[in-house]
């Protein structure tokens, strides 16, 4: 959900019955999908049947309304919201990214024309809600951001529209966000509990696991899916409303000796270009699959819940679906609410896995 990632491949009310809940709100068995159109991945070829919610990446944030960011996002959208009439259970939202500041920072009489704006637009198009995926606010945003989320829910909430929001994978750029306005406003909120660890030069140099479900030794604590889940759950995100953030992208890394190709390897670069999508840095899972088949060779971490391959000096940290059945084991040891996933256009959607279209995604639905 970050928009660099993006980028790259194509997270209490006065007044206010804290009683109301949307009828999303379930157990356990929510099942957020985001969805970025792309060349190989179009808004037409999105099964009705798979997710419980997908989420369309992105609108903007303007004192306008929302904007999409092409003309391009308009018949998508229309085309997601039709999977409604083969699957009447399914939501379908949209999420907004950039421009927040533009906004929040504006006073209450823009937020208040935003926030019309926005339910108009939204209604327009048959979005069932709106998803904030702002990152991120800083301490400074802390009180505009929650009005800005109070103005929003009342003119979302008399046309049971729909509110979530990605939540960060650090705590530290936890500062802008109000918990209690969050546990009550949103529907539900997906931690982006991926990205822990990316090649940056002179920073992040030595492999290390994309999206961890425990904290591997000698890391600082919080760099896992369940550090950074219970530390929300402790300051007080309500459990049925938070999900577990399932990534089906991998991080890549250049070894600096092919002989050491252990975690926390030394590395002098991000990852050469993937053999299927060709992305540096980056591997989606039909890349996974296509290097395995090529011979590398797969180290699963029953440990700390996560996978990684290597191959010369090539070192991937990725997920499959043995490390993702054991991420929700926890998640339902834990009550959370779900699973919400970045993103339906990373997982094989080809059968160049030979193992069906979006095997990572079949895994989630058929063991949520």
């Amino acid at each position: 959900m970050a928009w660099y990632l993006a980028v790259l491949i194509m997270l209490t009310f006065a007044g206010l019955p804290t009683a109301f809940k949307h009828n999303s709100t379930s157990s356990t068995n929510t099942f957020v999908c985001y969805y970025m159109a792309t060349s190989f991945f179009p808004a037409t070829q999105v099964p009705a049947d798979l997710c419980t919610h997908i989420i369309y990446s992105y609108g903007i944030v303007s004192p306008n309304g929302i904007q999409p960011i092409s003309s391009a996002d308009l018949q998508n959208y229309k085309t997601l919201v039709q999977l409604k009439k083969n699957n009447p259970n399914l939501k379908v939202l949209l999420s907004l990214q950039p421009g927040f500041e533009s906004v929040v920072s504006a006073g209450s009489d823009v937020m208040k024309k935003f926030a019309k704006l926005a339910v108009s637009f939204l209604s327009n198009y048959g979005f069932d809600g709106i998803d904030l995926d702002w990152e991120f606010p800083k301490s400074k945003d802390k009180e505009n951001f929650k009005l800005f989320i109070q103005i929003l829910y009342a003119e979302t909430r008399p046309v049971k529209m729909l509110m979530s929001a990605a939540l960060p994978n650090s705590i530290s750029a936890l500062g802008g966000y109000d918990v209690p306005t969050f546990a009550s406003a949103m529907d539900f909120m997906t931690a982006m509990t991926y990205d822990f660890h990316l090649f940056i030069k002179n920073i992040d140099n030595t492999t290390g696991y994309n999206s961890p479900l425990f904290t591997p030794k000698g890391e600082p604590k919080l760099f896992s899916m369940s550090a950074v889940l219970s530390y929300y759950l402790n300051v007080g995100f309500p459990s049925n409303k938070l999900l577990m953030g399932i990534s089906t992208y991998g991080r890549s890394w250049t070894l600096t000796d092919a002989a050491k190709h252990d975690l926390h390897a030394p590395a002098k670069d991000k990852g050469l270009p993937g053999p299927y999508r060709h992305l540096r840095g980056v591997y989606v899972y039909p890349d996974v699959c296509v290097a395995l088949q090529q011979g590398a060779k797969s180290v699963i971490d029953d440990t700390n819940g996560a996978a990684y391959l290597y191959n010369d000096t090539t070192w991937v940290a990725y997920d499959e679906k043995a490390t993702i059945l054991k991420k929700l084991a926890w998640m339902k040891s834990q009550s959370l609410g779900g699973v919400g996933v970045w993103a339906m256009h990373l997982d094989d959607n080809t059968g160049v896995c030979k193992l069906g279209s979006f095997p990572l995604l079949n895994a989630i639905k058929s063991n949520l």
